[in-house]
């Protein structure tokens, strides 16, 4: 066909007016013609046009009267308008304007019934005929006609609507489902794909090449301005004017009307390639095919639906009937006009409304506008249907059979009819409504101050302004109000419910069914729209309600009781009078002004009532002023009175009668004083009443008692200097009288006393020693002493009452001198009666009822006193002589002293006679009447020698019996004593070390009495006793052990947990615990000691369950072992803790309490309500989220698991908010930037961009621009301490200060040194941290370390000082080398610290642990076993105080991990181990060299260890960077103050063992000046820090030192005054306790207890040092209890509780803790 189509058409004629030239249609393929005759000219312009020409035709015209036209159009001669669209009718080319005029009658065209679209399947027909027009044609039309056919024929590609006869047979009238719709269109698309040719490449290049090179851009008509203008429209003016977005603009805009021009191009070419002829010419024979358009018609047979609507609407629409007409015409002739709410009268009537009268009128109307319907609408409408009834008769049914239904519609549609007609008039209502409101659209905001002119339309409602302690309210409520408005639009609707329909009137009987008019229903979106537009209107109203409340801010102190509290405390403090005018004048100021504040407030849609509100306002401050009045007026009564009392009392004293002598000169004196300084003080304070009577005559209404007071106050001035004169003279009248008295008093005494010595003498010649006178003297000398000793009293009296009157002292010489005289005979007749009557008894007396050592003492003694009176009575010839004989009485009977003793010996017993009887001959058995002298019958005196070893054996007998005796009486009511364990019926042994100390002591005492030679007569129940005791002692250390493992594995073995992973333990313990009950339950019976320790085979079963025990233990450890191995950093705990965390297996929160012991940074972890963790927070409260949750659910009770797992996500965390907060930095400012990350990730990120920034300012060598900005950078973390921050922010940027004035220092330094190489010493030997590649890399020298990311919370750091940065450079160096570091060097030089600051730096768990000499190397393997596995740095303190012995091991160990890393071991065998390696593990030493009790380290030790001295540390340095970072602008002169006050202590000061001078004490000082400058941010720096230095030093200095520190203190801060503490309060309940207790409020007693508070809140604990007796306890327990009453009183936070220890009964590992072994 191809072949063909091209033969014919090259056999065509070329046309006459073609020229040879015209290369438009070439008849063959185009080829290049002949050059011309000169090649070497430039080929002319018809040349090259007809080169192009030859490859690619032309596709329009060059020249055209139009902008374009299609090249063909010339091959017609048509002119444009005869051209137009021409190729959509290829028929019709040839057809011009002109050639139309000629027809003669217009052209018929019939167009077919059924219209037909090409391609749905829905016509009838698949195919028709095109219907051909009947016109004229001229011969050339006809040929090129021809042509044309012909052309067609060939054409092989439709590029439009192509009628295709198709084999599908489609359905007849049924519709086609749309998956049978989508299958025709695909079958026919395919058919026509079929019958079409492929575009060849040729025809595709060519094709393409016409798209963008036939159709220049010139022709193409520009897009109009229009459309540009609708676009922009679209577009929100912000991305328009956004200059950030011009070039993007730009773009799109070239991009759009590039697409203008293409899609134009390609429609011109489209549609001239349609014509056969143009393709042929183009040399395109195909096009590519246009996708199809598939349209899709839903199954729908409308014709039969629209057919049976009509019939339908025929029979039921009733819209038509003339009834309609009748109502519509009533409706707008009567009710047109009707509303519910009539706005109109609303706002010609009284406005504003108060609330209520809002809701009356919104009711009202609604309700007569539904009466209105009710009575006159709807009756109305029943008239009509009545007087036309034949309108709608013709629906009723004709009799009883007919159907009613069509009756039925008709009021049916009646009644829609009429609800649209009530719906109208509920809308129009609403929006009435609505315009009411809408009147106050714009709102009712103002500009402050308040004027009430620029509100002057009408307000709708008032709102009341009210005190609702302490804010002011709106009553009602902008809640109430809008429920108020809102109810308005549903009251409307509920009054146009239930209007009857009218059929309910015509036919009454009606029931059934709905009878009701339909309306508005409250939910729908018309209403709610109404509702939404009044409530944006109402809520612009209710800004200028609030902001006029603004006009009452000043007086917020009057709502909230604030101004009454400062009335209060005014009231409390010391004023004058000229204060209280000045208060009360400015509270009355106050109250004019809110008296003439408006009463109403226009204010839009609302009016303020603020009338109640200013009443109220002003009542609160009349009350101020009157209180303040009040409280004059009270001080004036309560004066008054004091002073007309004070008045009264000295009147009523001065008048008194004295009774003695004493009361005579005690009211002279008081006369005395009362008159010279009583009455002068008590003027003074007239002058203050009179200047406060003046005040309260101007402000105050006195009652009448208060006058009256006042006038008898100043009366008294007079009556009182009367009633001082009258005294006077009684009193001087007195005295007089008094002295006659006291004369006469001593005349009389004097002639008493020469009575006593005469009859004193009478004794001086008496010596008759019969009973009877011997009784008698002795008598009269008992009576003559008892008369001495009333005198001695009436001496005194006379004495003092001659002192009281000022007279000389009588001495009485006589009264000394006959007590004196008296005592010898006292002593020789007393001594003369006692020996005659007691001699008698002792020989006499039953000897069983004789005391022998009594009696011998007595002898002793009256011997003694007559030996002495013997000597004293020498010169008294009488007395002397009776003085002998005693003494030669005495002497007779001492004889017989040897014979009584044995006689009288309670120990003697039968055996013991029995001996006595075969040595005297006879025998002899004491009876109870047997006496001394029976004895001496008995002729005793000649075997004395004999019988004295059987007496001496016989107590020694006697005391060893009553010794057992009483040993036994001691057990008798010994008991055990028992508490209950816990809440349980099970009791154990308590308070046991008194049984403990009296079971040693008579164990000792019992085997020492049966060493005892006397002991045969008791031997076999000694020896019994002491089996016993021993047995008891062996019982109870068993049972004390039993119980401290029972009380130790209890609590382990009662949680469910532990039994379940332990079976075979708990099963052992099981046993235990059923014995241990039944042991205690058995004991608990009888508790006397003997009994409860005496239970069958008690010992026995004891020893048992200890080894039971000791098994159980062991497998406990076992258990714990494996834990620890899962979790290394268990290996950290006690055993004790570790079961309590291992116990909590159900509830992940109760481990919490244990997580800071595991995780040193992790206080808690944030969980969610499903108990899923999401992250951390440390213990200064700083939160830092989890990358991924954790589920403890998932561990299974496995608390280990999870916690390894909180391991794993803390380092991961850190890792992303350090990368994060890198990120960050860059794009917040700095000071912003510091405040929104964990205190860790600001420091480190902090230190990334420090060492890169000096990196890059080194090679670029701009240090000093650096360093200026470091110092910027400075400044403004300073200002942010000085200001307000949260104590987190606080904390951080205290550490980040510390770390960039280190930073600025090193800076400065290499500045200074012009260092520019990045590998120089100095720049190198810095702590420097890099990113690289998602990890931090910290190095220093040649070290390089990862970031250890463990979380260290919101830490401070260290001063870095050269000492510290040595220590960092050898600890650094030490884990290069893969050894430990040992900094040593006395105390308080920053050893640990600095360790710990370096694992800090390096983000490393660092575990401090206090060495003792108790530490074995077990101890130190299990350590070491959690160090290996967990990474973590151990810091040992005091490491030399282990013994060298087990020095020895460790070093071993520390090797082997050492060796383990180095060799980059997974895995090491410790202690036959196996455990996984960490290899950033470190182990450091501090050490204290030279002190007692520290061993020299091993060499094997010392070479695993690289040391550093550390010695004296830069205090001044430390203290000014402390300082700094605190906030303090002097820090330097402050920080050197510090040093030189303390080294001027050390030099100047007494020594003391508890003095301190060094860092410990800085530190103390800076804390405490640290927490003062937080408090008093606006104090002199100088006073904090001087506060500082007195509240930490003081203290601890004695008294002599002092006067010594204070005098250091006042030279180095001259001129500083401290202000005094506010400790008023505190005193009073210091003095309060100190009463409670007993004691005296002396001043230096409470100085201590204040030194002592100050002291507790700078230091966590403190040591009270003084002598015994010095009130220490005393002073703590008052401390105590008076912050536990400030607690109560809400004055302080502070909670207290007292535990006493007392070291010295305990043993020292129970107070300071012991390593259990």
């Amino acid at each position: 066909m191809d072949n063909m189509s091209d033969m014919d058409c090259s056999s065509q004629k070329i046309h006459k007016s073609d020229s040879i030239h015209h290369m438009s249609h070439s008849q063959m393929r185009p080829e290049l013609p002949p050059l011309p005759a000169s090649a070497n000219e430039e080929p002319s312009e018809l040349y090259q046009t007809v080169m192009s020409h030859s490859f690619y035709p032309p596709l329009m015209q060059r020249t055209s009267w139009t902008l374009a036209a299609p090249f063909k159009e010339q091959l017609h001669h048509c002119g444009p308008s005869d051209s137009i669209a021409n190729n959509y009718s290829l028929m019709a080319q040839d057809l011009k304007l002109k050639d139309l005029l000629k027809v003669y009658q217009p052209v018929t065209i019939n167009v077919p019934r059924e219209k037909i679209v090409q391609g749905l399947p829905l016509a009838n027909k698949s195919s028709s005929e095109p219907n051909k027009k009947k016109m004229k044609f001229s011969p050339k039309d006809k040929e090129d006609l021809t042509g044309m056919r012909l052309a067609c024929n060939t054409s092989t590609s439709l590029p439009m609507r192509t009628e295709v006869v198709t084999s599908l047979t489609l359905p007849g009238s049924r519709p086609m489902s749309p998956e049978e719709q989508i299958d025709v269109m695909l079958q026919q698309e395919m058919e026509i794909e079929s019958q079409e040719t492929k575009p060849t490449e040729s025809d595709l290049e060519r094709y393409y090449y016409y798209l963008t090179n036939g159709v220049q851009k010139h022709m193409i008509a520009p897009e109009e301005d229009e459309v540009m203008v609708r676009i922009s429209k679209l577009i929100s003016n912000t991305l328009l004017t956004s200059l950030f977005l011009e070039p993007l603009m730009t773009v799109l805009v070239e991009e759009k009307e590039n697409d203008y021009y293409s899609s134009l191009m390609k429609s011109i070419v489209d549609y001239i390639l349609m014509d056969p002829m143009e393709r042929k010419r183009l040399f395109i024979e195909s096009i590519p095919r246009a996708f199809p358009q598939r349209v899709i018609r839903a199954p729908v047979p409308w014709h039969s639906a629209y057919r049976s609507a009509k019939k339908w609407n025929e029979d039921h629409l009733h819209t038509v009937n003339p009834m309609m007409l009748s109502l519509k015409q009533l409706w707008f002739t009567e009710f047109k006009d009707l509303r519910f709410v009539r706005t109109a009268e609303l706002l010609a009537g009284k406005l504003p409304l108060q609330p209520h009268e809002y809701q009356d009128v919104i009711q009202k109307h609604c309700m007569e506008a539904r009466q209105i319907l009710l009575n006159k609408w709807i009756p109305t409408c029943a008239q009509l249907f009545v007087s036309q009834k034949e309108q709608w008769v013709l629906f009723a049914p004709k009799s009883d059979y007919d159907s009613s239904r069509r009756i039925e519609e008709y009021f049916a549609s009646v009644a829609s009819f009429m609800s649209l007609q009530l719906r109208e008039l509920v809308i129009k209502s609403l929006k009435d409504l609505v315009s009411f409101f809408l009147i106050h659209k714009d709102g009712n905001d103002f500009e402050e101050p308040y004027q009430e002119m620029e509100f002057f339309k009408p307000q709708l409602i008032m709102i009341k302004l009210e005190v609702n302690e302490p804010i002011i309210v709106f009553n009602p409520s902008f809640d109430d109000c809008w429920e108020l408005i809102h109810n308005s639009f549903l009251e409307i609707i509920k009054n146009s419910r239930g209007i009857p329909k009218v059929e309910s009137i015509l036919f009454p009987e009606l029931k059934g069914y709905n009878l009701i008019l339909g309306t508005v229903n409250a939910d729908e979106k018309l209403v709610s729209d109404f509702v939404d537009q009044t409530f944006e209107v109402f809520q612009k109203n209710q800004v200028g309600p609030y902001k006029y409340l603004n006009v009452y801010k000043k007086y917020d102190d009057l709502l909230d009781n604030t101004a009454e509290q400062n009335i209060t405390a005014f009231l409390k403090e010391n004023h004058e009078i000229e204060d209280f005018v000045m208060r009360i004048n400015s509270i009355k100021k106050r109250r004019n002004e809110i008296a003439s504040m408006h009463n109403t407030v226009p204010l839009a849609m609302f009016c303020l009532d603020t009338m109640s509100l200013n009443y109220d306002i002003c009542e609160r401050a009349q009350n101020l002023k009157d209180h303040l009045i009040q409280f004059q007026v009270d001080v004036n009564r309560d004066t008054n009175t004091s002073i007309c009392n004070q008045y009264s009392m000295v009147a009523d004293k001065v008048s008194e009668i004295p009774v003695n002598t004493g009361e005579l000169v005690f009211l002279i004196q008081f006369l005395k004083k009362s008159s010279d300084v009583t009455v002068f003080k008590l003027r003074r304070q007239l002058r203050d009443a009179a200047e406060r009577l003046e005040f309260l005559m101007d402000y105050a209404d006195l009652p009448q008692e208060d006058i009256k007071l006042n006038s008898t106050l100043f009366l008294w001035p007079d009556q009182i200097e009367d009633i001082f004169e009258n005294s006077r003279n009684l009193l001087l009248s007195k005295r007089d009288q008094a002295e006659m008295d006291l004369i006469k008093r001593c005349s009389e005494f004097e002639a008493k006393l020469e009575g006593y010595n005469k009859e004193l003498e009478g004794f001086r010649k008496r010596e008759v020693m019969t009973t009877e006178e011997m009784k008698n003297n002795v008598e009269k000398l008992n009576e003559i002493s008892k008369n001495l000793d009333q005198a001695l009293v009436e001496f005194e009296l006379i004495n003092k009452e001659e002192e009281l009157l000022e007279k000389e002292k009588s001495t009485f010489p006589l009264l000394q001198t006959v007590m004196t005289n008296k005592v010898p005979y006292e002593q020789l007749w007393v001594t003369a009666y006692e020996f005659s009557i007691k001699s008698e008894e002792w020989m006499n007396g039953p000897l069983f009822s004789l005391n022998a050592e009594e009696i011998v003492e007595e002898i002793g003694n009256m011997w003694r006193t007559i030996y002495k009176l013997t000597k004293t009575l020498a010169d008294l010839p009488a007395p002397r002589r009776l003085a002998e004989n005693v003494k030669i009485k005495i002497d007779k009977f001492k004889q017989h002293i040897p014979i009584l003793s044995i006689s009288c010996n309670p120990g003697m017993k039968d055996r013991h006679w029995q001996q006595i009887s075969e040595i005297v001959g006879y025998e002899i058995k004491p009876t109870e009447t047997t006496c001394l002298s029976n004895m001496l019958e008995f002729g005793f005196g000649k075997f004395i020698e004999k019988l004295e070893p059987i007496g001496a054996a016989a107590s020694k007998e006697y005391s060893l019996e009553k010794n057992l005796e009483k040993m036994k009486l001691d057990w008798v009511n010994m008991t055990f004593n028992f508490v209950k364990y816990r809440d349980t019926d099970t009791s154990i042994l308590c308070a046991v070390d008194d049984i403990q100390l009296l079971l040693d002591d008579h164990v000792i005492k019992t085997q020492t009495m049966c060493g005892s030679p006397f002991v045969k007569p008791i031997e076999a129940e000694c020896r019994n006793w002491e089996e016993n005791l021993v047995r008891v002692q062996e019982i109870l250390d068993a049972w004390l052990k039993c119980q401290a493992t029972w009380l130790y594995l209890e609590p382990i073995f009662s949680s469910e947990d532990i039994i379940a992973q332990m079976p075979e333990e708990g099963r052992k313990f099981a046993i235990i615990d059923s014995y241990w009950k039944s042991l205690m339950s058995q004991a608990v019976k009888d508790t006397r000691v003997l009994i409860a320790a005496d239970q069958p085979r008690m010992a026995e079963r004891l020893q048992e369950a200890n080894l039971l025990l000791e098994d159980i233990q062991k497998g406990l450890n076992d258990y714990l072992e494996k834990k620890r191995l899962f979790f290394p950093r268990f290996f950290f705990l006690s055993n004790d803790e570790l079961l309590e965390i291992l116990s909590e297996t159900k509830d992940p929160l109760r481990v919490q309490p244990h997580l800071k012991k595991c995780f040193e940074g992790i206080a808690k972890l944030e969980f969610t309500d499903s108990l899923e963790i999401v992250g951390m927070i440390s213990s200064e409260k700083e939160i830092v989220p989890f990358k991924q949750k954790i589920s403890p659910a998932q561990a299974k009770g496995m608390v280990e698991r999870w916690l390894q797992r909180v391991e794993q996500m803390m380092l991961a965390s850190m890792q992303e908010v350090i990368r994060l907060g890198i990120e960050a930095y860059v794009q917040v400012p700095r000071n912003h930037w510091v405040l929104q990350w964990p205190g860790q990730v600001v420091i480190c990120v902090s230190s990334i961009f420090w060492t890169q920034e000096v990196s890059q300012a080194l090679v670029e060598k701009t240090l000093p621009d650096f360093l200026k900005k470091s110092n910027d950078q400075m400044a403004q973390i300073v200002q942010l301490v000085r200001g307000k921050l949260s104590s987190g922010a606080r904390l951080t940027l205290g550490a980040l200060t510390v770390i960039d004035v280190h930073a600025r220092d090193v800076v400065a330094k290499l500045s200074e040194d012009s260092v520019c190489d990045l590998n120089d010493f100095q720049w190198i030997s810095q702590l420097r941290y890099y990113w690289d590649t998602k990890d931090v890399q910290v190095q220093m020298i040649t070290t390089e370390a990862l970031y250890g990311y463990e979380y260290l919370g919101n830490s401070p750091r260290l001063v870095i000082t050269p000492l510290t940065d040595r220590c960092y450079r050898t600890l650094m160096g030490a884990l290069k080398l893969n050894l430990g570091g040992a900094p040593e060097g006395p105390a308080g030089t920053g050893k640990t610290e600095t360790t710990k600051d370096l694992a800090r730096a390096l983000a490393k768990q660092c575990v401090v642990f206090n060495c003792s000499d108790g530490l074995d190397y077990k101890a130190m393997g299990k350590f070491f076993k959690g160090l290996a596995q967990a990474g973590a740095w151990a810091c040992f303190d005091e490491f030399n105080r282990i013994e060298v012995e087990v020095l020895s091991v460790v070093a071993q160990q520390i090797l082997s991990i050492q060796q383990a890393i180095i060799r980059k071991l997974k895995m090491f065998i410790f202690e036959g181990t196996e455990l996984s390696l960490n290899p950033t593990c470190a182990v450091f030493i501090t050490m204290n060299p030279g002190y007692a009790g520290r061993a020299e380290l091993p060499d094997n030790l010392k070479a695993l260890f690289r040391t550093v001295a550390m010695m004296v540390p830069d205090y001044a340095l430390i203290g000014e960077i402390s300082l700094y970072s605190m906030g303090f602008l002097d820090s330097r002169s402050l920080a050197q103050k510090i040093v030189a006050t303390y080294r001027l202590c050390s030099e100047q000061l007494s020594s003391q063992h508890h003095y301190d001078y060094g860092m410990r004490a800085v530190k103390s000082v800076l804390t405490a000046a640290g927490n003062l400058k937080l408090k008093y941010p606006e104090e002199n720096e100088s006073v904090l820090l001087l506060r500082a230095l007195l509240d930490v030093n003081l203290a601890k200095f004695l008294a002599q030192d002092v006067p010594l520190f204070q005098g250091i203190i006042s030279d180095l801060f001259p001129g500083v005054v401290l202000p005094k503490p506010d400790y008023e309060v505190f005193m009073e309940v210091l003095n309060e306790n100190i009463k409670k207790m007993k004691l005296q409020p002396v001043p230096w007693f409470i100085g201590k207890i204040i030194q002592i508070y100050e002291m507790m809140l700078v230091r966590h604990g403190y040591m009270i040092v003084g002598d015994p007796m010095g009130g220490k306890t005393c002073a703590y327990k008052v401390l105590a209890a008076a912050l536990g009453d400030l607690h109560e009183a809400r004055w302080r936070n502070l909670l207290w509780s007292i535990r006493s220890l007392t070291p010295r009964l305990s043993p020292w590992g129970s107070c300071m803790g012991a390593l259990t072994k």
